[in-house]
């Protein structure tokens, strides 16, 4: 193989910073095939400055089918570019290639080789266009007005358009900076008041310039209070001295007084002379201000018209709120990040690190402050990016983890709109979220709040809270939580080979879950599931079958803030459990007594072939789906109704015949939750296979 060729041997950018234009170039690299030597490229690769992205286009092959040239388009990275300073920038480019000997037993070589890159930053001139404000007042069978100059600063070519033809100027198109006159023809103007903008465009960036024109009648002057803009905004910290001045242009055609009733707003001047005039307005006696908003009023008046300029005053301070670290959410309740700043035109900057069951994933997003505050419901990708464990192939009485929650470290910063220097305002870590709503509002129609939520004091005992609790995170800061996550009711009735799981979070791992069997001679004895996992989430699992129950005995569970008493019902046939995840992704388990219907339907895609004159068919695919027809068998208490209204809300939902589990969808879309005059109640419930 021949000595590697750059083309062009070094790499020369001109580069003009966040100007959205994207210098690029090709570069060659000829690998011309030595006669002599017979080779088979492995690899190879081009590294630089993060400055430049490296994108390989192709590779093209000589006669004898080998390697010749590698072709690839080098650009400048803005993201890294943009924060060059200006001036002149070099680094090196490195080429290297691993190739095999395939015509002598010389094995495996890597050849490397280096160029240069440099880079000319500068900085990029937005368009600027000043002033972007005329107006005219003017008689009907006047004259036209002699021409008003405003001036394009820009290194792009620019053009102007204008909306009304009775506006004109010097020069329609150009480049770079320039001076144009702009001309208004009032020959063919009525009385009234008219006005007409103008777009100025250097193909990157537009600027918009307004024109006004009042026409009086016949020589006599129309009377006139005009005042431009006709609101104002302040924005300052709380506590700061108010530096910001911001200008009224007033024409008039009498005498005008200005007033304000607001003593932290100061007029520099409260009388004009006719004609047109600049109020300088500013901010005083600002100290004593809260945190808040303030609006106030400018009143003109000429003895013959008055005009109200809206003026809104915001104080406010750099604040974060509404998050903890270390905090655990439930996404469906919104959680909120909260920012205050007391700048106007920023933005907030959040970055994100993401780790949940698809892997670890970083990304940002700019959010603007809207009158200086900023809410941002935060952990909405949960739902794409948390999934739970699978089922276990065989469900024992035991501690599983089911779920691990999605954990997010959030890095908070703001800037200025369009700017680049990055204010870091706060560092979130290991927030960890799940699907679903809080337990105290999803739970709060089947249960009271003590069994949804509990505060575990220092000695281990459990308090339920009354009012305080959160609706949205669980903090650290506060005593540690229990929360239900589980819809089982306080008392179910099961076959005496029926399945029961249940789940919950605790910040206090507890240490065993309590069984407590009653007979139908009333003896008592006492078991428990030993070693609880470690974890936030934790899923317990009850086979009753491991128990040897007979009909009318009673088992009683505890286990952290779940408590549940078990009767044990007459079952003449093998159990079938529906199982599905609950709003949190957890299990629910259903036990049904009743008959159960499996019906199996070929659905075969075929095609017709034709062979030596005969047609065949031949099977492209075969499937065999399956339905479902199951009686619940009877259901004594609307609360276990309750629980199985809840498969309406699942995504994913499982049939376990004996040791076999189908996944499956549902073919129903309603249940009477509640019915009148009925102890007993039963369902048909229809399902089909998912595709999965």
């Amino acid at each position: 193989m021949a000595t590697p060729i750059f083309n062009p041997a070094v790499l020369s950018y001109n580069y003009q910073k966040n100007s959205g234009l994207v210098p690029s170039q090709q570069f060659t690299i000829f690998l011309g095939d030595n006669p002599n030597l017979d080779f088979q490229l492995n690899t190879l690769q081009l590294t630089g400055p993060n400055w430049l992205t490296f994108i390989f286009d192709k590779f093209t092959y000589d006669g004898n089918n080998k390697v010749e040239y590698a072709f690839f388009n080098i650009a400048i990275n803005p993201q890294f570019a943009d924060n060059l300073a200006v001036g002149y920038h070099q680094d090196n480019v490195n080429f290297s290639i691993k190739f095999t000997d395939t015509a002598l037993p010389l094995g495996t070589f890597t050849y490397s080789k280096t160029t240069t890159a440099n880079v000319q930053v500068s900085e990029y001139q937005q368009l600027e266009v000043n002033p972007t404000q005329f107006n005219f007042n003017e008689v009907v069978g006047n004259p036209n007005p002699a021409a008003v100059y405003f001036t394009i600063q820009t290194q792009n070519n620019w053009s102007i358009t204008p909306n009304q033809n009775w506006l004109s100027f010097s020069a329609t198109n150009g480049y770079g900076n320039d001076t144009i006159a702009l001309f208004v023809d009032i020959s063919g103007l009525a009385k009234g008041y008219y006005t007409a903008s103008f777009l100025v465009d250097d193909g990157n960036t537009t600027k918009t310039g307004n024109v006004a024109i009042n026409m009086a009648a016949n020589g006599q002057e129309e009377e006139f209070l005009l005042a431009t803009p006709n609101a104002l905004q302040f924005s300052i910290e709380y506590l700061e001295a108010a530096t910001t001045q911001k200008n009224i242009v007033i024409q008039t055609s009498q005498p005008v007084s200005i007033s304000t009733t607001e003593s932290w707003l100061n007029l520099q001047q409260t009388n004009f002379a006719a004609g047109t005039h600049i109020l300088n307005v500013n901010l005083q006696n600002t100290s004593n201000l809260a945190i808040g908003s303030y609006p106030a009023t400018i009143k003109l008046d000429n003895g013959i018209k008055e005009e109200y300029i809206n003026v809104l005053l915001i104080v406010s301070k750099e604040e974060v709120s509404g998050l903890y670290n270390g905090a655990f959410y439930f996404s469906e309740s919104r959680p909120k990040l909260v920012l205050t700043t007391p700048n106007q035109n920023k933005e907030a900057v959040l970055d994100y690190t993401v780790q949940a069951t698809r892997g670890i994933k970083k990304y940002q997003q700019k959010v603007p402050f809207y009158n200086n505050n900023l809410n941002r419901v935060i952990g909405q990708e949960t739902n794409l990016l948390l999934q739970a464990e699978s089922l276990p192939n065989v469900i024992i009485t035991s501690f599983v983890a089911m779920l691990n929650p999605l954990q997010m470290a959030l890095e908070i910063s703001d800037k200025y709109i369009n700017g680049l220097e990055l204010n870091h305002r706060i560092n979130y870590g290991n927030l960890r979220f799940i699907t679903g709503l809080n337990p105290l509002q999803a739970l709060k129609e089947d249960f009271i709040e003590m069994h949804i939520l509990r505060y575990i004091t220092v000695n281990g005992s459990g308090n339920q809270g009354q009012g305080e609790a959160p609706i949205g995170p669980i903090a650290p800061a506060s005593l540690p939580h229990e929360y239900r996550l589980t819809h089982l009711p306080l008392k179910v009735y099961a076959p005496k080979d029926g399945l029961l799981a249940f789940s919950f979070y605790s910040d206090n791992t507890p240490a065993q879950c309590d069984l407590t069997f009653v007979d139908l001679e009333d003896n008592v004895s006492v078991s428990f599931i030993p070693n609880p996992i470690r974890a936030d989430l934790i899923t317990c699992f009850i086979n009753l079958n491991d128990y040897d129950l007979e009909p009318g005995e009673q088992l009683q569970i505890a286990c952290s803030l779940i408590e549940c008493t078990v009767v044990i019902k007459e079952s003449k046939l093998p159990t079938t459990q529906i199982i599905f995840e609950n709003q949190w992704q957890l299990p629910e388990i259903f036990n049904c007594t009743g008959e159960v219907e499996v019906d199996f339907q070929e659905d075969s895609e075929t095609t017709t072939i034709s062979v030596d004159g005969k047609e065949y068919t031949k099977i492209l695919e075969s499937k065999t789906p399956q339905k479902f027809r199951i009686n619940t068998g009877n259901i004594y208490t609307e609360e276990e109704v309750a629980q199985l209204t809840r498969i309406l809300e699942s995504k994913k939902i499982w049939i376990k015949i004996g040791d076999y589990k189908y996944e499956v969808v549902r073919n129903f879309s309603s249940l009477k939750k509640h019915a009148t005059r009925r102890n007993e109640r039963e369902f048909i419930l229809t399902f089909e296979t998912a595709l999965v």
